[in-house]
């Protein structure tokens, strides 16, 4: 019996052309709609049912199969033309073998913003409650979500409003107005931005040494499962403290922001545990 690998006579001629218009046919509307996956996944069937062709003996199916091939070679350079583009200029400029088959990674995205001048903005908002005696809890976010459940304990009683507004001194200010809605929480961000505000968080259980309220005891608690910095305005006596790594330090105002600058320039420890 006749294989791919005999000579072809003018029947296995006929079925040959049969084959490549009946293929023809079919993968010139595939063409259009092809994607890369698919196209392999195609062409990499043409290549089994080949084999399978020559092995069990079945021409008519061979010549299915290498047309089929031929068919998905020439779809694949088309749907891969921009990889063998730089496949060829890479080679051009003679690099080794492993950089040019190598991947290129994605680059992470990298937020870039004005941080001295957010540490300025919180700073304005803070001295100014302090001197209001009004009461605020500001968490600034390290690497550590705090609203994001599945990433942390859930240490967050309510997530409050979602906010998307830049970090400004005046915004925090009028947040944390007694007359306000959102005055009562938390206000929590990252970066430079101002990403919910009214969050209310789990109490710590620890016994804390000296005279704290409800906000110092939040923002313990924050601090015992994440890498958050928290500032709180005590309501009671207008002093401002900072919290992190489960340290609560009182701060003086004119030592507020070259605190927190220093605090927010080191690198994060591992995740506290109790």
């Amino acid at each position: 019996m006749t294989t791919i690998f005999n000579p072809l006579d003018w029947n296995g001629l006929i079925d040959l052309i049969v084959c490549i218009v009946l293929l023809t046919a079919i993968g010139l509307p595939f063409l259009r709609l092809c994607r890369k996956k698919f196209v392999h996944i195609y062409t990499t069937s043409c290549v089994v049912l080949l084999c399978v062709g020559i092995i069990i003996k079945l021409p008519i199916l061979s010549y299915v199969a290498a047309s089929g091939l031929m068919m998905g070679v020439g779809i694949s350079l088309f749907a891969n033309f921009a990889d063998f583009k730089w496949f060829f200029a890479s080679g051009s400029k003679a690099k080794s073998l492993s950089q040019i088959f190598a991947k290129k990674k994605a680059e992470k995205a990298v937020t870039i913003y004005d941080k001295s001048g957010v540490i300025d903005e919180i700073t304005k908002a803070v001295l100014f409650l302090s001197n209001h005696g009004t009461g605020a809890l500001i968490t600034i976010l390290r690497k550590d979500d705090i609203l994001n459940t599945d990433t942390v304990e859930p240490i967050i009683k309510q997530k409050g409003v979602q906010l998307d507004a830049i970090v400004n001194a005046e915004l925090l200010e009028t947040i944390f107005y007694l007359g306000t809605r959102l005055h009562d929480g938390a206000v929590v961000i990252r970066d430079n931005k101002i990403i919910a505000g009214a969050v209310f968080y789990e109490s710590t259980k620890r016994p804390l040494t000296g005279k704290y309220g409800a906000r110092h005891q939040a923002a313990m608690g924050i601090s015992e499962n994440s890498d958050a910095v928290t500032i709180i305005v005590s309501e009671e006596n207008s002093k401002i403290s900072i919290c992190h790594d489960l340290m609560m330090d009182v701060v003086p105002q004119d030592l507020f922001k070259s605190q927190l600058d220093y605090i927010l320039s080191q690198d994060t420890p591992a995740k506290l545990t109790n």
